[in-house]
């Protein structure tokens, strides 16, 4: 379109047509994209354990999506007796049962929790579970939690 001259609106209907079937799809004619969304690949949730002998702990499950398919995880206290470190930080042992749910195969492993903090560590795997952290996923459904490496 030229500067200057009045286009009908038919003239202008026509050429915004033309310019969407060339593939602009926007009137900047910059073609839209969504690199730059980010979708929730992992979540946990914690959930408070009420009778019996680990009353007041946590119960937690987490899953996480791989290139290799996705891999669900579910951790129990093993006792109710705590450990305190140097530093003052107080930890209980989990057994921790991780599932890849594409062979359907299950592994064990043992785990610590922070009970502060609440993170959960796997170290034979360099993984922990933590409540922090929420976002969306794929298909538009709240997440909260992480469950991935511990280190970069």
């Amino acid at each position: 379109m030229a500067k200057g001259r009045i286009y009908s609106d038919a003239e202008k209907l026509a050429y915004w047509r033309a310019k969407a079937k060339a593939g602009a799809g926007n009137r900047s004619g910059w073609k839209q994209s969504n690199a730059g969304v980010q979708y929730k690949k992992s979540g946990a949730s914690f959930s408070k354990i009420t009778k019996g002998a680990n009353e007041g702990l946590y119960f937690v499950s987490a899953w996480k999506k791989t290139r290799a398919g996705m891999v669900k995880a579910t951790a129990t206290p093993l006792s109710n007796k705590s450990t305190e470190s140097a530093r003052g930080n107080q930890y209980i042992p989990y057994l921790v049962t991780c599932i890849h749910m594409g062979t359907l195969q299950a592994t064990k492993y043992n785990g610590i929790m922070n009970i502060q903090t609440r993170v959960l560590v796997i170290s034979d795997l360099g993984m922990c579970i933590t409540p922090n952290g929420s976002g969306k996923t794929k298909s538009g459904t709240m997440a909260k939690g992480y469950f991935g490496k511990f280190t970069k």
